[in-house]
C-alpha cells in the first residue's frame, strides 16, 4: 500500500502541473471552456492527492487494511 499510495501521489502531482497552464492562459489563448476544464482538472487531482496522502499515513504504520479502505 505504501508503494501504491506513493505512486498515486506522484501521478496526482503531475496533474497539478496544469496550474502552469492556468497562469499562461493568455499566452496559450485558452477559451473559457478550456479554462474551466483546466480548473476542474486541478481541483480533482488536488482531492486525489489529499486522499492518497491521508491513506499513506496508516500504510506507513503497517495498517495496509486501513489504508486500502481510505
Amino acid at each position: 500500500m505504501c508503494i501504491f499510495s506513493a505512486g498515486y501521489i506522484a501521478v496526482s502531482y503531475v496533474f497539478q502541473l496544469f496550474l502552469r497552464a492556468l497562469t499562461m492562459r493568455m499566452k496559450l489563448d485558452l477559451n473559457p471552456l478550456e479554462v474551466f476544464e483546466t480548473r476542474v482538472s486541478v481541483g480533482t487531482s488536488g482531492v486525489n492527492l489529499a486522499v492518497r496522502a491521508v491513506s499513506l499515513m496508516p500504510a506507513l504504520r503497517g495498517r495496509g487494511d486501513l489504508a486500502g479502505i481510505i
